[in-house]
């Protein structure tokens, strides 16, 4: 859960806060700003959580409809990976 936080607190500090800040900022304030945006982050997952509790059905249908598209990637993918002749020109 570590890294996924700071991957996007990084990212997100990256895109969008850097080009804000003034050129001339020290590390400790970077480093600052992003321990700060892994905080809430971290407090909005935990609130989603609860969200996401309350909305049970909601959560079974969006994972039951999301199957069909996974699974035929998924085929795909393992049809390269097992049969790496399956797009060769002979």
């Amino acid at each position: 859960m570590s890294a996924g936080l700071n991957t996007a607190a990084g990212t997100l500090y990256e895109d969008f806060i850097d080009p804000l800040m003034p050129k001339n900022r020290s590390e400790w304030a970077a480093s600052f700003v992003m321990k700060i945006m892994v905080i809430i982050i971290g407090v909005i997952c935990v609130g989603l959580v609860y969200v996401v509790e309350k909305m049970g059905a909601i959560v079974q249908v969006q994972y039951s409809l999301s199957g069909s598209p996974n699974s035929a990637i998924f085929a795909a993918f393992a049809l390269g990976l097992f049969f790496p002749w399956a797009n060769s020109k002979v």
